[in-house]
């Protein structure tokens, strides 16, 4: 063992040497192939390690809570990379094809990483042949490309339904912070992928434009405004965001009807469930586009599903976010449908009730159901049983006046385009 050490220390500096004997383009190439070469031998091994030493309990005694945890404290590296490498351990030792594969050179150890959580977590119909397509199939991939892949594959054998896989991606959600080191500190956030889009444009909005002269880095730009939205939300200045940009999402008719289950797409190519579109496009600015062939021969006007006075009204009658006692401010929250659109409900304020982002999601998640209209004794009862009373919570409690529906877009409102 010493001796392997020893070699991999002698490694490192050969590597680290490279860059002075490096005088030309081809040799700089050259030197950069050779040293992610190294990169990957040392992450599969690394990630192999991690794995062996989880199985073993070796972080036992030293005060962790487990091997990654362990790895990322004494190195001063992040959580989330050590438990990827960890997964990709275990996903190496359960699956003989991608093994071979990242040997071979056939899969980078980045594809490999994308494919983890998939190999180790299969669906229960999965079999190991299936898991050998898969494989197949991501080979000379990119690692988006063997996401998208695997993503693809596990829809195809799970038995789960639209609402059922969202809520398992939306239980994944979270935020973990390093330990600050240096007078920084690295933040990680996962999310789904259509709320991390609107995060990201939050931050995109609120940071501006680069202005000449500007000398940051798109990630700096994006982290100012990171920064800026904090600091106006604690200095009370965040006042329901309703002017948000855009998020462009396409999905064909037939999918946002309901007829079909084919996925929409973000202009950055994520893919995003059609249950989740239609879940968005009620709040959302329609643009119908008519094809013949690849040329488009029609472009309808805009739709709105809730128009800006009927949300004013609302504001007045339900005050904040109508579930329990949640008090979400209503400047913060979505117009829901309590009746679903695609179930027949309609654009009218004895139906319509506003729920913040986190209560909207829980709304919709399987087995809720929601009795009585939005005016008055507007109950939900969870898949367990428990009845939740929402009452309206503004300073009109009674009727509402219906405000006829125009074809107007407020500002703020985030866009699904029907293709």
């Amino acid at each position: 063992m010493e001796t392997l050490l020893a070699q991999l220390t002698s490694a490192g500096t050969a590597a680290v040497n490279l860059s002075t004997h490096a005088t030309t383009a081809t040799l700089r190439r050259q030197a950069l192939l050779g040293c992610q070469a190294l990169l990957d031998q040392i992450k599969v091994a690394q990630a192999r390690l991690m794995s062996d030493a989880t199985t073993h309990r070796d972080w036992i005694s030293t005060g962790h809570k487990n091997m990654a945890d362990w790895l990322a404290d004494t190195t001063k590296s992040s959580y989330g990379d050590a438990k990827r490498k960890e997964k990709l351990g275990n996903a190496l030792g359960q699956s003989p094809d991608l093994n071979q594969a990242v040997a071979s050179g056939q899969l980078s150890p980045d594809t490999a990483e994308a494919l983890a959580d998939t190999i180790t977590n299969p669906p229960a119909a999965a079999t190991p042949a299936d898991i050998s397509d898969l494989v197949a199939a991501a080979k000379g991939a990119t690692p988006p490309q063997a996401k998208a892949a695997a993503d693809y594959w596990r829809e195809r054998l799970t038995n789960e339904t639209e609402e059922e896989a969202e809520a398992r991606r939306f239980a994944k959600r979270s935020v973990t912070t390093t330990i600050p080191a240096d007078g920084t500190s690295t933040t990680s956030i996962t999310l789904p992928v259509l709320h991390m889009r609107e995060l990201l444009n939050a931050f995109d909005h609120a940071a501006g434009k680069f202005t000449e002269g500007d000398t940051r880095t798109n990630a700096q730009r994006l982290a100012d405004g990171a920064i800026t939205l904090a600091k106006l939300y604690n200095s009370g200045q965040v006042n329901g965001g309703r002017s948000n940009p855009n998020i462009i999402v396409t999905i064909t008719a037939e999918a946002f009807a309901g007829l079909t289950n084919q996925p929409g797409h973000t202009p950055w190519g994520d893919r995003i469930p059609a249950h989740t579109i239609r879940e968005l496009a009620k709040n959302a600015t329609l643009q119908r586009v008519v094809m013949a062939g690849d040329s488009i021969i029609n472009l309808g006007r805009k739709v709105r599903y809730a128009t800006h006075e009927q949300y004013l009204a609302l504001i007045a009658r339900d005050g904040s976010c109508r579930w329990g006692n949640c008090t979400t401010p209503a400047a913060w929250c979505d117009v829901d449908h309590v009746q679903q659109w695609a179930n027949g409900g309609t654009t009218d304020i004895d139906w319509e009730w506003l729920l913040c982002p986190h209560h909207h999601t829980q709304r919709h998640l399987p087995g809720v159901t929601i009795h009585g209209n939005a005016n008055s004794n507007t109950r939900i009862t969870l898949p367990n049983g428990t009845t939740i009373h929402c009452p309206p919570k503004g300073a009109t409690h009674h009727r509402t006046k219906h405000v006829k529906p125009q074809q107007t877009a407020p500002p703020g409102r985030q866009a699904a385009q029907v293709a």
